[in-house]
């Protein structure tokens, strides 16, 4: 299969001293590829809507890995994730020598683990056509986390029904984040009982102290849709929308950040890879 990414930041140091031009580097990246069922891979990886900084690259054809960190193609033994801890991941506290990139890219059965959601307690939207076939519609809508958590935890039975946000200590949502609203819409294959679909939306998001006392995090909108294959159970689509991010303080910064993600020619057998020249 194919993929292709691309981030689109657009976001602003609040300080008059902050560092734009380093941000500026990464408004725009994109990332293209392709993965094998045999586990040989193709990334190329590309920062900075400028081109200043020279294209990247990884391929790995058995137990073959070429790279390029921007200054020519390098050949060695060894996998995607061997390279990445290379990199210092490590410095990080994160183990990715035995990083499994085509777990990543496959996710497993997505639209099977999306269906787990309670979505039978939702609203029933009726029925409406998408790319595979006819879906069923349900759409949940709440302006407290506190009680979409509690809803989650009934459906997978880790909570019996009619117990309190407070007994549950889920009241620290409330203190740790709020929002205007929350709306999730799920969509699910009538012909596999599989999710197809979903959406979320959520307005006026606040964080208090996500990464420290004084560290608050707003968000004015976020959108994202995930789509999913019927036949493979796979990713096939995904547009995450984030408008009004703001990151108050000295350091922070606002702006916006736009994700998409395409997938293509699923079990597709004329995809070959060739080592890099």
């Amino acid at each position: 299969m194919r993929f292709e990414a691309v981030i689109k930041l657009d976001i602003a140091p609040n300080d008059a001293g902050g560092d734009a031009d380093f941000l500026a580097l990464f408004s725009d990246i994109s990332v293209e590829g392709v993965y094998l069922a045999s586990g040989d891979h193709e990334i190329s990886i590309k920062l900075g809507e400028s081109g200043f900084l020279p294209p990247m690259g990884i391929v790995g054809i058995g137990d073959t890995l070429y790279t390029n960190l921007g200054f020519g193609w390098e050949v060695s033994e060894g996998s995607t994730g061997a390279l990445v801890e290379g990199l210092g991941a490590d410095l990080l506290g994160l183990d990715l020598a035995g990083l499994d990139l085509g777990g990543l890219l496959t996710g497993g059965d997505i639209g099977v683990l999306l269906s787990i959601l309670p979505y039978e307690a939702w609203e029933d939207g009726g029925s409406e056509d998408l790319d595979g076939g006819p879906a069923r519609v349900y759409t949940l809508r709440t302006d407290s986390l506190a009680d979409f958590f509690l809803s989650l935890g009934e459906a997978a039975g880790e909570v019996d029904p009619g117990e309190d946000v407070d007994d549950l200590g889920l009241e620290m949502f409330s203190e740790f984040a709020t929002l205007d609203s929350l709306e999730i819409t799920l969509w699910i294959d009538e012909a596999t009982g599989a999710a197809a679909r979903l959406a979320l939306v959520i307005d006026g998001l606040s964080l208090s102290g996500f990464a420290g006392p004084d560290a608050d995090l707003r968000v004015g909108a976020l959108a994202l849709q995930l789509d999913v294959s019927p036949d493979f159970g796979l990713l096939t689509n995904l547009r995450l929308a984030v408008d009004g991010l703001d990151i108050p303080g000295p350091g922070g910064m606002s702006g916006s950040v736009a994700i998409t993600l395409d997938v293509t020619e699923i079990n597709a057998g004329d995809v070959v890879i060739e080592p890099p020249n």
